[in-house]
């Protein structure tokens, strides 16, 4: 009977790299702080619409948790359940505290994007970060909607087209992106293309060689 590489062996333990680990504990610590500073920020919060965007965050706290204490992880300290403070400040406006929180969520993409890369010897870290990751794709994007819905976003300025627009707007960053990214997929068509053609004749099952033996006056064909 053969032995399935996917099927999980029963009495062994759960196997984790040393990168996952700190993957883990990193992304708990980026949670509690992220946690402690939306609840400190929502103390200041004017908007009614952006205060209940911000509180309906809970994130993957849990399921982080969770899996460390399975493994068997030291996790960071927790922060407070609640920040509450009757503290007004009138320089804190909304727009402040929107650009913090957006900065705040874009360093975690990129974090989480690596964590998810780098995550390769158990399937069951990797499947909770790729959660968390798609998490806060639909948390940035309801955030940056909102954000340019009020106006707290710096805009880029409008890239101008050959041909007008009618329906929606390209910003100049966008049409970089665009165009950096169509270059990149070409570059990565031809390293293909070039890696497909050497594997073709580098990796031929029966190599022939034709070798003219003057003695005999015959090829003698070898595989």
């Amino acid at each position: 009977m053969g032995v399935s590489t996917f099927k999980k062996s029963k009495g062994l333990q759960e196997q984790i790299d040393i990168q996952e680990a700190f993957n883990i504990w990193n992304s708990l610590r980026v949670w509690y702080h992220s946690k402690e500073t939306v609840q400190f920020m929502n103390n200041f919060v004017q908007d009614h619409d952006f205060d209940l965007l911000l509180g309906k965050w809970q994130g993957s706290i849990e399921k982080y948790e969770k899996l460390a204490e399975k493994l068997q992880l030291k996790v960071p300290k927790n922060p407070p359940e609640d920040f509450k403070t009757s503290m007004r400040i009138n320089e804190l406006r909304d727009d402040l505290i929107y650009r913090r929180v957006y900065h705040d969520l874009t360093a975690e993409l990129f974090f989480l994007t690596n964590a998810y890369r780098s995550s390769t010897t158990n399937d069951n870290v990797r499947q909770v970060i790729r959660h968390d990751l798609t998490s806060h794709l639909n948390d940035f994007e309801l955030l940056y909607k909102y954000g340019k819905l009020k106006g707290w976003h710096d805009e880029p300025p409008a890239y101008k087209t050959a041909k007008p627009v009618k329906n929606e707007s390209l910003a100049v960053s966008e049409a970089f992106h665009i165009l950096d990214h169509i270059g990149q997929r070409y570059h990565q068509l031809q390293l293909t293309f070039c890696q497909v053609y050497w594997e073709h004749w580098l990796c031929i099952p029966s190599v022939l060689l034709c070798i003219f033996s003057g003695y005999h006056g015959r090829f003698i064909l070898f595989h």
